[in-house]
């Protein structure tokens, strides 16, 4: 859920590292 958020404020780059976090 929160992870959108995430997704949307990083880049494309740093989305791999925060799906990886998750």
């Amino acid at each position: 859920m929160y992870s959108t958020e995430l997704e949307i404020e990083a880049p494309t780059g740093r989305r791999e590292d925060v799906s990886g976090l998750n």
